[in-house]
């Protein structure tokens, strides 16, 4: 079953937000819809005098026309708390057992008692029904009669959510399967029998929780407002209606055609629309009806209450049918001041032949959906029964919508079906709300892969890149080793990638050219989240023994080569540990559940749709330290490394959460001379390094040849081979200096490299072949170029008039960084978390000034290939070359 919740962070970013609710649309329309003649009574009754500009207008609009909440002189008093009776009352009308009440207490009754509240008119029976639906169980205090004070008392949002999820019979949510709840900081305190119904609520999309100082909290015992109230009834409206056969539909509007006049002159005109199931139908509009001299219309809610002269073609709306014998109740022209507006109670059940018939059903409400906005990422998954779609975005968070049936599909600027693209396509959608109206997706080819159906595919990390196949470590922590296939494709995402394109720690995704698995027929990639682990310290405060997620107080996140400070608590699940060792003893993972609480520990994390989710998890037994050294020797086997500065030993183990460039791997990935920061936990036999982060591969090489490299051009030959003198090559994180004598240096251009040249004010490019046939006459001899070559060719070449001194290497530093902010006008990058490389203790050093530098000439690399500037994103980590007089970047390596 497809996951429509986004991830729990992402949704509790308010005190009160809209969510999307699925529609179900089972029943089948039959092939016109026309509109009701009470059609302005509704817009009327449901237009107040205090919620224009209101937050929640929208909701109250349509809670009126349904007639869940009742106002007092034209006012619904949005922000004032709403009371047990008017929740009792709505949750009665929208669950469709009101009309039921009435018929049972009888007409007579009802016509003579007009003017007294219902729920003192037929209380007792409201009451009755309410507890035979099982709303009150769990609180005996709302065993009391109609006349009780505490209908008058406020409901709190616990009582709401239980009351709602039980009217709308949504099955409570038990176990492993509560993702959501204990998100919250304060879910001790929802009483135990409804907090499964809570988490049901939150999974559906009714409830949200409150964001206060960066923490959420669900706040069971606050009141809850009439507005807030509202957004549940809008988010409980297509459950409800689908319980009582009046499904709500999405659909586009085509087109809107004029048939005739009518008898006075009514206009008759007709909306043709499709549904999300490729459904076309005609909706009747306005024109003759015995009981209006107005014609049939349609309340709409389009930016405010309308009528059906506001819709347009291309609109994306929601239709909410009425019913067969629809007929109109309480009906004003016009309220004089003072006046109780009358509502519209509307809620019988459509008989089934309704639907499944050509009968015309009536509609008295259509919900034209405002919100445009841009989905971008790749393709999850796709429902094709309802068009339900999932797209995982650069920040991994999920994004989901609904394709409509006449929404453009292009795949490479070629009209397509949706059917055709395969998950793992990167997808730029245009919605409407959460309507899909338009995708574009550009693949390789149309048909990618030649992988057989069924082939045995592996997951895991890459441990070694070999010149004929690739060693991983696979989920169960086993080394396997698969050699390359003769045809080997490479991916990313669903764009062709090379082996170049890989980074040792990367998750990868391994398909076999046959059944059994022998060869690597396509290696994938995937386009976002390669950097996904992040470091966290901290003290176990409670850990729910069912779901495994702990929440941690005294929270450090490792960035930077700095600890720093979150803020509130933090919840980690802990579920993937199996045994950890503390002391030198090792703990079930059992046990660590028992002695958990007040125990610190470190852990390596990913940042999941469900929230955080610790991959490695390692106890400390002392407020420990960091170390910044290199590795002068390393004992895998015996567990231990020493420290080329310091000189002490360091135990490690298979529990040491070892970073490489970003990536999880594990201890066996360290060598002698890495460079390391590492956080080091005092226990009763000595050191042991709980993490450690190492830098290498920054700048991938290939070959001795690769990399960067300075110097100038002494000429450039026939055959395009370019020579330099007087060179200098970037090893190790440093500049060597400068070559003397008869020495040189080559590199051939190929085809596809590209020239830069900033000699003159404004930098120009140089296409490759003019640069090599001029170059051939001696147009570029003695110009200073700096280049980055990679598997034997320059990937750019850029020009410069001035070089620097000889005598000494040159002054551009390494330096490692996240992108801060960037000014796309002027071409500045604001970078923090700064560390340089130190030439002389050959490690990292931390840099605490935030730099901003200069990019107007720099060459950003991702992935070894050139990106633009407006590519870059903020909070992405970078290597740098820059100049520290000038604050110019040369280049950029994107991690």
């Amino acid at each position: 079953m497809l996951n429509r919740n986004k991830k729990i962070l992402t949704l509790f970013c308010a005190s009160v937000l809209f969510l999307s609710t699925p529609l179900v649309q089972a029943a089948t329309l039959p092939s016109e819809l026309k509109g009701v003649p009470y059609y302005q009574s509704l817009i009327y009754n449901a237009t107040y005098t205090d919620t224009q500009g209101h937050w929640a207008e929208e909701a109250l609009y349509i809670a009126g026309i349904f007639g869940l909440l009742k106002s007092n002189q034209g006012q619904i008093r949005p922000d004032e708390a709403l009371t047990r009776r008017e929740a009792l009352l709505a949750l009665a009308n929208l669950g469709g057992t009101f009309e039921e009440v009435q018929k049972n207490q009888g007409d007579n009754q009802r016509n003579q008692n007009a003017s007294v509240e219902p729920l003192t008119l037929w209380g007792q029976r409201l009451i009755e029904a309410a507890a035979q639906q099982g709303l009150f169980e769990g609180f005996p205090q709302a065993q009391v009669g109609p006349q009780s004070p505490y209908w008058d008392e406020a409901i709190t949002r616990e009582e709401m959510a239980l009351w709602t999820t039980r009217t709308l019979q949504l099955e409570p949510i038990y176990g492993t399967a509560q993702a959501h709840i204990y998100n919250f900081d304060d879910w001790q305190s929802i009483n135990g029998q409804t907090l499964p119904y809570l988490e049901r609520a939150l999974q559906y999309g009714l409830i949200n929780g409150i964001a206060q100082n960066d923490r959420f909290y669900m706040k069971p015992q606050q009141e809850i407002t009439r507005a807030q109230s509202a957004t549940i009834f809008l988010n409980s409206l297509p459950r409800a209606l689908e319980q009582q056969e009046r499904s709500v539909f999405a659909a586009s509007i085509d087109d809107i055609d004029q048939i005739q006049e009518g008898p006075g002159g009514a206009i008759i005109r007709r909306l043709h629309i499709t549904t999300t199931t490729g459904e076309m139908r005609s909706i009747v509009l306005s024109g003759p009806h015995k009981d209006s001299p107005r014609g049939q219309d349609i309340a709409i809610w389009k930016k405010g209450p309308a009528d059906s002269r506001a819709l347009q073609p291309g609109d994306q709306i929601e239709i909410y049918p009425a019913t067969a014998s629809a007929k109109q109740e309480g009906t004003v022209s016009q309220s004089a001041p003072g006046e109780e507006n009358q509502r519209i109670i509307d809620n019988p059940s459509v008989p089934e032949h309704f639907l499944n018939t050509d009968i015309p059903m009536d509609i008295h409400l259509i919900r034209v959906l405002q919100s445009n906005s841009t989905l971008e990422g790749l393709l999850m998954d796709y429902d094709a029964g309802t068009g339900y779609l999932i797209l995982q975005n650069d920040q991994g968070q999920l994004q989901h919508g609904y394709v409509m049936a006449g929404a453009t599909v292009q795949i490479g600027a070629i009209y397509r079906k949706i059917e055709d693209i395969p998950n793992g396509t990167y997808l730029t959608a245009r919605a409407v709300a959460d309507r899909i109206v338009a995708i574009t997706a550009d693949l390789p080819t149309m048909h990618p892969g030649a992988i057989p159906e069924g082939s045995k595919v592996q997951e895991g990390r890459i441990r070694a890149i070999e010149a004929r196949g690739l060693q991983i470590v696979d989920a169960e922590g086993r080394e396997v080793y698969y050699p390359f296939a003769p045809a080997l494709e490479v991916r990313q995402g669903q764009e062709l990638a090379r082996l170049q394109d890989l980074r040792i720690g990367d998750p990868v995704i391994l398909r076999f050219s046959t059944y059994q698995g022998y060869q690597i027929a396509r290696i994938e990639i995937p386009k976002a989240n390669r950097l996904v682990e992040d470091v966290y310290r901290g003290t176990i405060g409670f850990i729910n023994p069912i779901t495994k997620v702990a929440t941690l107080r005294n929270v450090y996140k490792y960035s930077g080569s700095r600890w720093q400070v979150q803020p509130g608590q933090v919840q980690v699940r802990v579920s993937p540990v199996t045994s950890l060792v503390l002391n030198n003893q090792v703990l079930s993972a059992d046990t660590f559940l028992r002695v958990s609480p007040g125990q610190s520990i470190i852990f390596s994390a990913a940042n999941n749709f469900d929230g955080l989710r610790a991959s490695q998890l390692a106890l400390l037994s002392s407020e420990g330290a960091m170390i910044n050294d290199r590795i002068r020797s390393l004992d895998i086997v015996g567990g231990s490394l020493r420290l080329q500065v310091d000189g002490n030993y360091l135990h490690i183990d298979n529990n040491t959460i070892v970073l490489r460039d970003g990536r999880l791997t594990d201890i066996k990935d360290l060598e002698e001379g890495d460079s390391i920061m590492a956080y080091v936990d005092v226990t009763r036999s000595g050191y042991r390094a709980a993490f450690i982060e190492t830098h290498k591969d920054i700048i991938w090489t290939e070959q001795s040849s690769d990399g960067l490299v300075q110097g100038s051009l002494l000429r450039i030959r026939a055959d395009g081979e370019m020579e330099l003198q007087r060179y200098s090559r970037h090893r190790n994180n440093s500049w060597e200096n400068f070559s003397s004598g008869s020495r040189r240096f080559y590199i051939q251009p190929s085809r596809d490299t590209q020239i830069y040249d900033f000699r003159g004010l404004i930098p120009t490019t140089i296409p490759i072949s003019d640069f090599l046939t001029q170059g051939a006459h001696g147009q570029y001899n003695g110009s200073y170029i700096q280049s980055f070559v990679q598997a034997g060719r320059p990937l750019v070449i850029t020009l410069h008039n001035t070089a620097p001194q000889p005598e000494r290497a040159p002054l551009e530093r390494t330096s490692l960084a996240r992108i801060n902010s960037l000014n796309p006008q002027s071409q500045t990058i604001i970078f923090r978390e700064v560390q340089d490389w130190s030439d002389a203790s050959q490690r990292w050093t931390s840099n605490p000034v935030t730099l901003s530098l200069h990019a107007e000439e720099a060459v950003i690399i991702q992935n070894d290939r050139i990106i633009p500037f407006h590519q870059l994103r903020p909070n992405t980590k970078v290597l740098l070359i820059r100049d520290p007089q000038t604050n110019e970047v040369r280049f950029i390596f994107v991690q």
